[in-house]
């Protein structure tokens, strides 16, 4: 979680397991492929992926039948205010509540970094001078609501450090980076190994964004996922260990060896699939899918996830020559990355180009 000493660790960038870009996806390796998650609890028909005509199932796409990207919801007026207080929750400390019911898809937060990082420099630690000094310009009140922040690295007796609240509470700014920010809101939101919400890095805007990953009922807590939630449970209790807290979320609260094995097998899918597809593009498009019916089996939520599995699904697809099946996973891709970053986001614009490329036989 910590990687070098010292050197901030982000909320949410627990180094989560990726998919490599093989050699042959390069030309697209632009739009990034992401760690991914299946679509789970959203209102949408439940379709098998588009083959091309006349072409059997597979053994995957018989077995497993995935739903489709819901709509986009409409922005809501900016007269209505905030969807969601922070408020005490038992056990956590502060929380992120909603206030009214939550579509997937809905921005929740957009929030510019009390403080932005960067820890990859030539001097490891050259980031301690930079944080101290985007601290002591931050106003007297910016300064005290970030020392109110959880300090997992704090020694007993020993006030919290802006060091120390940094590397507990950052945000990577976008998947897989080691760059990171602090936010006095965004902080608040805590984890669940079934998150209902996800944060996204906007390079252009500046801001860190929450969005719903599914449909969230009012007075239900908004939870993103500190930690990768497809990690088996001993896993993931290792890891909160390093944020200082026992995680209560209701996966974690249940014995649940079939759940734990599905994990298991999740991660050695991501792990593994990209490796596979650059000898057996159709078994490693199955393994996508498989891997896409297991997230919605555990309930995890996640649309960046999603994202990247189409978009990987699509590339896939278009190496076998199935160009009805890699328009499709492409259109998928582009319609979860607006949902988690929204439509004018840069990756929502390379994916929508993408798939507009792949329809014009590009």
């Amino acid at each position: 979680l910590q990687g070098r000493p010292n050197v901030p660790s982000c909320r949410t960038a627990t180094r989560v397991q990726t998919w490599a870009t093989p050699e042959w996806a390069l030309a697209t390796a632009a739009v990034g492929f992401v760690t991914f998650a299946l679509f789970a609890g959203a209102v949408a028909p439940q379709l098998r992926p588009r083959r091309s005509k006349g072409k059997k199932a597979t053994k995957a796409e018989e077995r497993f039948v995935l739903p489709r990207p819901p709509p986009r919801p409409e922005p809501r007026p900016a007269a209505e205010g905030p969807c969601f207080e922070v408020k005490a929750r038992p056990g956590k400390g502060l929380g992120a509540v909603a206030t009214r019911d939550i579509q997937e898809g809905e921005l929740i937060l957009s929030e510019v970094p009390l403080i932005k990082y960067s820890p990859c420099q030539e001097d490891a630690f050259a980031w301690v001078e930079d944080i101290n000094s985007q601290f002591s310009s931050l106003p007297k009140n910016k300064q005290e609501a970030a020392l109110e922040l959880a300090d997992s690295f704090r020694k007993p007796g020993q006030p919290r450090s802006i060091i120390g609240v940094l590397r507990t509470n950052s945000f990577m700014r976008g998947m897989g980076s080691s760059d990171g920010a602090l936010c006095e809101t965004a902080a608040r939101f805590n984890h669940s190994c079934s998150p209902n919400c996800e944060h996204s890095w906007d390079e252009d805007e500046g801001v860190i964004q929450i969005y719903a990953s599914t449909n969230i009922p009012k007075g239900e807590e908004l939870m993103i996922f500190y930690v990768d939630p497809r990690g088996n449970k001993v896993q993931r209790g290792i890891q909160f260990h390093n944020f200082g807290f026992a995680c209560c979320c209701p996966i974690c609260q249940k014995d649940d060896a079939e759940g734990d094995a599905n994990r298991r097998r999740m991660q050695e899918l991501v792990r593994t699939t990209a490796e596979v597809g650059k000898e057996d593009p159709k078994r490693a498009r199955e393994m996508v899918i498989e891997a896409l019916y297991l997230y919605e089996k555990e309930g995890i939520h996640t649309n960046t996830f999603r994202k990247g599995a189409c978009h990987f699904a699509s590339v896939v697809s278009n190496r076998l020559g199935d160009k009805a099946a890699a328009l499709d996973w492409a259109t998928r891709a582009a319609a979860y990355s607006s949902l988690c970053h929204g439509p004018e986001h840069r990756e929502t614009k390379q994916l929508r180009e993408f798939a507009t490329g792949l329809a014009a036989g590009k």
